[in-house]
């Protein structure tokens, strides 16, 4: 059985809280996350927001492939 790895890179893209996040399995699609000004300026998406996707996500691939 061959071994899957995820990697992901994060890093800070100015002097705020903007970072840039890619995959090793999808590195020409990068994801921008950030925050509200005045901590942030509100130009990607936040954290919460990822982690709620990332749920919905694991959560409607199960569903999909048990009910295919």
């Amino acid at each position: 059985m061959s071994e899957q790895r995820e990697e992901v890179t994060v890093r800070l893209i100015n002097q705020k809280v903007r970072f840039i996040g890619v995959s090793n399995t999808n590195p020409n699609q990068p994801i921008t996350f950030d925050y509200k000004p005045s901590i942030g300026d509100g130009q990607g998406y936040n954290g919460l927001e990822l982690l709620l996707m990332s749920l919905c996500g694991c959560s409607a691939t199960a569903i999909v492939y048990l009910l295919r």
